[in-house]
């Protein structure tokens, strides 16, 4: 009897150690898991921080350009000289497809690239249907190019259209068509 006893506790003792030689494999696996996503971590804060001092640099560019365009011509070189809507085309149950076209003129004396056109159907200060974003890759100076996109608006909508020209995020110019 004293064997079996002792037999059953030496495998409990056995079994135990086992059990805690698992358990304490285990919590080191994971601390070191804990260690390799603190360095990661680490990393990402020190590449999240080079990127913030990096946006900095680029809004005080910005900023800069802003300045010299202001400085150099008072105002933006770049001018939306007129927008309209062309035709009509009804596309489903109360919702008319029309042409918007819009004039932009570079008065400046250096060619411009990376300009973005935005054109916002407007209802007092609230913007109602579909305009379009179109991206100037290039306007050479003294040059005027037409633009033109789809929008979409209900066939009882009263508004006016809003185009706008930016380079990045300095505003340049804006153009507000009168109602239809």
């Amino acid at each position: 009897m004293k064997r079996k006893i002792l037999a059953i506790v030496t495998v409990t003792v056995v079994s135990l150690l086992l059990a805690g030689l698992f358990v304490y494999g285990q919590i080191s696996d994971l601390q070191n898991q804990i260690i390799e996503l603190q360095a990661q971590n680490n990393e990402l804060q020190d590449q999240t921080s080079e990127l913030q001092d990096e946006i900095g640099k680029l809004q005080n560019q910005n900023s800069v350009f802003q300045d010299k365009l202001d400085e150099k011509y008072g105002v933006s070189p770049v001018q939306i000289t007129a927008t309209e809507r062309i035709g009509w085309t009804p596309i489903g149950g109360l919702t008319i497809m029309s042409s918007a076209k819009v004039t932009v003129q570079n008065n400046g004396s250096t060619d411009l690239s990376g300009l973005t056109l935005t054109v916002r159907l407007l209802s007092g200060n609230t913007e109602i249907g579909d305009g379009f974003v179109t991206q100037i890759n290039g306007l050479r100076a003294g040059e005027s190019r037409e633009f033109s996109g789809a929008i979409l608006y209900g066939i009882d909508s009263v508004f006016m259209i809003e185009s706008t020209v930016t380079l990045g995020d300095i505003f340049l110019d804006e153009y507000i068509s009168p109602n239809r």
